[in-house]
């Protein structure tokens, strides 16, 4: 009898509905039904004008334009992560006036290369281009798992000008650029990705993670003054 191929892992940007994925209980006698995912991860987000919670360790405020890490209360310009899991999220702003703004974001599980810190960041709508991109270069690269390469998140300011009540109005904000590494990573750094894919790929699942990072697309949303209908996103 030919033994079945088991069936490799592969996240992607998805639904809550479209991958099964593994629930792996807390390895502590008297918890072990307990899922790992319940474990916090701390939120990174990038700073936008007018951004809150983001103060430093030193007391100041994080620039705009870097990437706010909550767990170390430091910001960064780059950031070079393993992407675990990609997952695609739609909800409700309200703005000052009570009326609903749909925004949809991507919710990013990844993992610090320096560190091996994992990590819960939100990619607004204004970035949807850049990690489309990324998404394509892994394709190319005929990868199985998203985390099979570095990923080097960086930053760039947008300004553009738009028409606010009758009267010209310049907005600037900032959106999230992408890039893969050249060289694929070991073999034995993918197999303790996998590991903690499978302790932590739930955690995306949780509204209470996602929720404390929707300020940051909230943010977006208000400097743009833009409503997104999740119809038209491109994921």
């Amino acid at each position: 009898m030919v033994k079945q191929k088991e069936k490799a892992i592969t996240p992607k940007v998805e639904g809550s509905t479209e991958i099964a994925l593994p629930q792996r209980g807390v390895d502590i006698v008297g918890l072990q039904d307990v899922p790992t995912s319940i474990i916090p991860i701390p939120f990174y987000k990038l700073v936008q004008p007018g951004s809150t919670g983001v103060t430093l360790n030193n007391g100041k405020e994080a620039e705009v334009g870097t990437i706010f890490m909550r767990d170390s209360k430091m910001a960064v310009a780059s950031l070079e992560f393993y992407l675990l899991r990609a997952k695609r999220q739609v909800s409700n702003m309200t703005r000052d006036d009570g009326s609903i703004a749909r925004v949809v974001r991507i919710g990013v599980l990844g993992v610090t290369k320096d560190e091996y810190s994992p990590f819960i960041m939100s990619v607004p709508v204004s970035s949807f281009s850049s990690f489309g991109s990324m998404v394509k270069q892994l394709q190319d690269k005929k990868v199985v798992n998203s985390w099979e390469y570095s990923i080097t998140a960086t930053t760039e300011k947008i300004e553009t000008q738009k028409m606010v009540q009758g009267s010209p109005k310049m907005v600037k904000f900032y959106v999230f650029n992408f890039a893969v590494s050249k060289d694929k990573i070991d073999k034995k750094v993918v197999a303790a990705l996998e590991e903690t894919y499978r302790k932590l790929g739930g955690s995306l699942d949780r509204g209470d993670d996602i929720g404390n990072g929707g300020t940051e697309v909230d943010e977006v949303a208000e400097i743009t003054e833009r409503d997104i209908d999740p119809e038209e996103a491109p994921y």
